[in-house]
């Protein structure tokens, strides 16, 4: 649900969609989200390819819509009700499909007792339609932050680790709040 949440209200992209207008205004030629077993993934792809794009720019930009997606999360209660359905959708047509047949044989896989195979990262049902905005927000708190996240940059671009640090800095800030 919070992969979800990441493309909506945000400090710096407040609204409906926030993340995705910033996205469709920007430098991104290609985004996506995903979570598995282990992580959640937020992809920005094909940035700065763009006619308009300074690599430098382009990076600024990229590293902004980085930081709300996993720093900057407003969850609210109305935009959350919405996405629920959006979760539900997927996971009725995962159930339909041939993944349903790959994770029964997860399940007996682990003779019974393996949870993993038994809770996929969507949740339950009733769990999702059970979260509050605050359910969301304190998960969003206790387990996104610095120490738990791996950033990737590849492509021919000049690095600004000063710039970059400095966008990310508010990230670290943050989290040190929140583990003391």
């Amino acid at each position: 649900m919070l992969e979800h949440m990441a493309f909506d209200n945000t400090v710096d992209y407040p609204g409906r969609g926030g993340i995705w207008h910033a996205i469709e205004r920007s430098d991104v030629g290609y985004f996506n989200a995903f979570t598995s077993f282990r992580s959640t993934v937020y992809q920005l792809l094909d940035v700065g390819t763009t006619v308009l794009a300074s690599p430098t720019a382009a990076l600024e930009r990229t590293m902004k819509i980085f930081y709300n997606q996993v720093g900057g999360v407003k969850v609210d209660q109305q935009y959350l009700d919405a996405e629920k359905g959006a979760v539900l959708g997927e996971d009725r047509m995962r159930k339909s499909s041939m993944i349903n047949a790959v994770m029964k044989t997860l399940v007996n896989h682990g003779g019974g007792v393996w949870r993993i195979g038994s809770r996929l990262p969507i949740g339950k049902d009733p769990v999702i339609r059970s979260w509050t905005a605050k359910d969301v927000q304190d998960y969003n708190t206790k387990w996104y932050h610095p120490a738990r996240m791996t950033l990737y940059l590849v492509g021919d671009v000049e690095l600004d680790l000063a710039r970059i640090e400095a966008q990310l800095g508010r990230l670290t800030s943050t989290a040190s709040k929140l583990l003391h």
